[in-house]
């Protein structure tokens, strides 16, 4: 009788133990969505303000690797 109560004890906790993992995997995937879109954030500040110091647009695609017309989009957005 204890194995039987031992073994749906062990079945409890394996199933507890898989839907936190399920739990911590989505909250990973939230964290690493929000760093991306914050370090996404910072770069398009660096361009434009790089931009507003009189740097060309087609320097500052070179360096960031984008292309100018991206460039383009990133530093009229943030003026609009």
């Amino acid at each position: 009788m204890t194995d039987l109560k031992n073994e749906y004890r062990i079945k409890e906790l394996e199933r507890k133990v898989s839907g936190l993992q399920i739990q911590v995997e989505v909250l990973h995937a939230l964290h690493d969505a929000d760093t991306r879109k914050r370090d996404r954030q910072i770069r398009d500040l660096k361009i434009n303000a790089a931009v507003n110091r009189g740097i060309p647009r087609k320097e500052v695609a070179r360096i960031y690797k984008l292309s100018p017309g991206r460039i383009s989009q990133l530093t009229s957005r943030r003026s609009a």
